[in-house]
């Protein structure tokens, strides 16, 4: 009798090429004839280039041209859906801004020339030796003062996500509350930074007359950047190759950002040759995008006894000038707690700063932040146990759609985390309780992230000698996608998991959405299970 494989320990498919140096990341491969690219960017925030000096980069070892934007290739617009979902403007996901295609400079490190020469090294020198000078202007750095404030919608990251809800009526609720609490949080931008730093390696052929584009990237979206690369490059989307077998980590960047990506094309267009641009990792704080700084300002309003009867979760975020990306903060609050008046708003500050994407729980992270802390402190305004509060307000049922929850655990959870910490020891009084000379504190708090499924496709084949090859277009972040989609795909076509190969990372494959909101496994695992279902059931005779 075959064991089910799924759930079963299991070495890791690609421990093996990781550890002994087999696994290929995008840095890594090698063509012939490759070229190297490096980015000159800009020294100041805000501004134009008034001038390109560019003479003694051209002239420099090795140097085979100098991309700016008096000379690159023209690019397409971006368009405002790509995948069916909002990609650019207000809630969007990704930047407007189309790299060397004007004088233009919104934010410091902005790429404005690009350097190809026959050796890493001598690109990296020759980028240094790129003069420009500037005609800057007064950048806007300050949420509170930014001339272009506005009001999202929507956020792209789930298609029916608003950012602006009220019910019932929190402002009235608030101002009638026995018991009120304001309280303003502010969060500071913060970096993905994995060890694998972006890096895109594009090569470009003739085909029977026609362009085709092979791209090796370090993304998590494969059949976006396809997308992507075809609207900006006016190419066929079939005539673009994109490959990332392996990801060395990425915390919510290399998914949305594409402008070095796009250099790197139209470097290799111009060159002839394959081109390679690997970002340094001072180039990640500017080019790779990050979590924005947000002020988030919590009224709660409560009984004396505990019941709350008013939230109202109001968020300041900052993105760029060329991006609508917004940190959607009320994600926690929106769902956490049994209010009658609940209202949250996601106001967007567009500064000269580069520009934000998602990061590791974007919007979860720090918007459940500040609301737990906002919890605790109306606790202690009430004098009460913060569990015992948070169980006043258990929500059975979602307080934005009056759905209940299809499985909830949360009571559960407080009861066993009450006796594993020895909650009921805990003295609430600062200071008062010590281990030796340390001061030691019992705190506690509540955080969700939503279970979520996307649409996605996969391909099986089956051997005659038994053998299977299953494939998507999905991704390997290092969280073992290799090994468990193995599993899976060996369970559904009842094969020994030895017999499975799983092939992901080209957008040749199956299509699948971009790996990210911790859905890639319950978006992939369904569909290796259909080829092995019966089309009909079998006549009865």
């Amino acid at each position: 009798m075959l064991t089910e494989a799924t759930g079963q320990p299991l070495e890791r498919v690609d421990g093996r090429l990781k550890v002994m140096g087999g696994a290929r990341y995008t840095a890594e491969w090698d063509l012939p004839g490759l070229a190297y690219g490096a980015l000159a960017t800009s020294a100041i925030a805000r501004g134009k280039v008034r001038a390109l000096d560019v003479k003694a980069a051209q002239q420099a070892p090795g140097v085979l041209a100098v991309l700016t934007y008096l000379n690159a290739p023209r690019l397409q617009p971006i368009p405002d859906k790509v995948g069916g979902s909002l990609f650019r403007g207000e809630g969007g996901i990704t930047e407007t801004l189309q790299p060397l295609q004007d004088a233009t400079i919104e934010y410091a490190g902005q790429p404005l020339a690009v350097v190809v020469a026959d050796t890493h090294e001598h690109a990296r020198h020759a980028a240094t030796l790129v003069r420009i000078t500037y005609d800057e202007a007064k950048p806007e750095l300050d949420r509170a003062t930014a001339s272009r404030q506005t009001l999202p919608e929507a956020f792209t990251g789930s298609k029916d996500e608003p950012l602006q809800v009220t019910v019932g009526n929190p402002r009235a609720a608030l101002a009638t509350a026995p018991v009120k609490l304001e309280r303003v949080y502010e969060s500071a931008i913060t970096h993905h930074n994995p060890i694998e730093q972006l890096a895109t390696i594009a090569r470009w052929e003739k085909r029977n007359g026609a362009d085709y584009l092979t791209v090796y990237d370090t993304t998590r979206g494969v059949d976006t950047l396809q997308e992507v690369f075809a609207a900006s490059l006016s190419l066929p989307k079939e005539n673009v190759h994109i490959i990332c077998p392996f990801i060395g980590g990425a915390f919510g960047s290399k998914g949305w950002l594409y402008a070095p990506a796009l250099l790197t094309a139209m470097a290799a267009r111009v060159v002839g040759r394959p081109v390679k641009i690997e970002l340094r990792r001072q180039d990640m704080f500017s080019t790779a995008g990050q979590r924005g700084a947000t002020r988030q300002t919590l009224s709660l309003g409560a009984t004396r006894d505990g019941k709350l009867t008013a939230l109202q979760h109001d968020t300041q975020a900052q993105t760029s000038m060329v991006s609508g990306y917004t940190e959607p903060c009320a994600r926690v609050s929106r769902m956490l707690y049994a209010v009658p008046n609940l209202g949250f708003a996601h106001h967007l500050s567009h500064l000269n700063l580069p520009s934000p994407c998602p990061m590791r729980g974007p919007g979860e992270t720090v918007g459940g932040w500040a609301l737990e802390c906002a919890i605790d402190e109306l606790a202690t305004e009430l004098n009460l146990d913060p569990v015992e509060l948070r169980l006043r307000n258990y929500a059975d049922k979602n307080p934005e759609t009056g759905k209940p929850f299809s499985s909830k655990h949360l009571r559960e959870c407080y009861a066993r985390g009450q006796e594993l910490i020895g909650w009921a020891k805990r003295n609430p009084k600062p200071r008062s309780m010590r281990e030796g000379n340390s001061l030691v504190g019992y705190g506690m708090a509540t955080t969700m992230y939503p279970a979520a499924r996307r649409e996605a496709t996969a391909r099986a084949t089956i051997f005659a000698d038994g053998r299977a090859l299953v494939q998507s277009a999905t991704h390997e972040l290092g969280n073992g996608a290799y090994t468990i989609f193995r599993q899976i795909s060996a369970d559904a076509l009842a094969l020994p998991v030895d017999n499975v190969r799983f092939e992901l990372g080209d957008s040749a494959l199956p299509k699948a959405p971009t790996t990210g909101g911790s859905a890639t496994t319950a978006t992939i695992g369904p569909p290796p299970r259909r080829p092995a279902r019966p089309l009909s059931a079998p006549s009865k005779k």
